[in-house]
């Protein structure tokens, strides 16, 4: 099963939850950014949570909601599939 399976498969015990929209960032950092742009544009601020597959996503999307003044983990809870804990925990400090 592929990790997008996986996830929507998890997320489906919790019918509490609703997927609002779901958009590749090629992995890449600056992608991501830019579909988290993007879905800010669409949502404002009707969200509570972000998910990437990896660091780079991750980063791309933080970087965009800091930008917009929604603060990760207070405002929004995000979460990534893989990566390194101490390169987020780094973003997230700012060390």
């Amino acid at each position: 099963m592929t990790g997008t399976r996986r996830l929507w498969t998890r997320f489906a015990k919790y019918p509490g939850l609703t997927i609002i929209d779901s958009q590749s960032g090629d992995f890449r950092r600056a992608s991501a950014k830019e579909v988290m742009e993007a879905f800010i544009k669409k949502y404002g601020r009707n969200f509570d949570i972000v998910y990437a597959h990896n660091d780079d996503m991750a980063l791309g999307a933080l970087q965009a909601l800091e930008e917009a003044g929604i603060q990760p983990g207070k405002d929004v809870w995000w979460s990534r599939l893989t990566g390194r804990r101490r390169r987020c925990r780094r973003w997230r400090t700012g060390r």
